[in-house]
């Protein structure tokens, strides 16, 4: 692995450890402006580091995370509890795939995804 590669791996396993370790803070206690500026730093920083190595299956999953944070902090400071739970669930989900999506890029697999508008 050259040394891109492998300073690209290390720093998305931070990210990733560090938005699973923010969603589950949020999860706990509800609307948190510091924790949740972490997770948009740390999703907006894999994301950038993804477009610049053209992992787009990564950057596209990341977007998807970006957007569900939107709704999420909407969700939060109305306390409407439902849909920030149904949210919860799906960056969960969306952070699943995107442990799959590096290190299917890493060896060359991008997962050919595409955005839906």
């Amino acid at each position: 692995m050259d040394d891109l590669k492998k300073l690209y791996k290390d720093e998305a396993k931070k990210c990733i450890t560090g938005i699973k370790k923010s969603v589950q803070k949020l999860d706990k206690n509800s609307y948190d402006e510091k924790v949740l500026l972490e997770l948009r730093r740390l999703n907006h920083m894999l994301r950038g580091s993804s477009m610049q190595m053209d992992y787009n299956s990564v950057a596209i999953i990341a977007r998807e995370i970006s957007d569900n944070i939107k709704k999420l902090v909407g969700a939060l400071q109305k306390k409407d509890h439902d849909t920030s739970r149904d949210i919860f669930i799906a960056i969960k989900a969306l952070i699943k795939v995107l442990k799959t999506a590096v290190a299917a890029e890493l060896n060359g697999k991008s997962l050919k995804l595409k955005r839906v508008k």
